[in-house]
């Protein structure tokens, strides 16, 4: 399970994702976003590994938004974009948002 993201963080943050009651679905939903936490934190590691120790032990408020961002995105991804007809401009934005803070970061642009 994720050091900066939850499964309750995402869909808190992200309530568009399918939420249930039903066991089935609920069990589906959170395999997806346990997948995607994991996806996420392993990209904030590899982006921010030369300059911070990861994974963090104190995880800053900023990382653990754009993990919930990024791992919303792979979710999203993964669940409503595997055809171009459901292709969303605002979740690939979301992920170009994640990717240009990450690199901020790195560069000690901000903190």
């Amino acid at each position: 399970m994720g050091t900066y993201a939850t499964i309750t963080s995402i869909l808190n943050d992200y309530p568009a994702l399918p939420q249930t009651n039903t066991t089935a679905r609920y069990t589906e939903t959170t395999q997806i976003l346990s997948t995607s936490i994991d996806y996420a934190e392993a990209d904030i590691n590899s982006a921010l590994g030369r300059r911070y120790s990861v994974p963090f032990t104190n995880v800053p408020p900023k990382i653990k938004k754009i993990a919930i961002d990024l791992a919303a995105y792979y979710c999203f991804r993964s669940r409503y974009m595997r055809d171009s007809h459901n292709v969303s401009d605002w979740v690939k934005e979301l992920k170009i948002e994640v990717d240009k803070e990450l690199e901020l970061i790195r560069k000690s642009d901000i903190d």
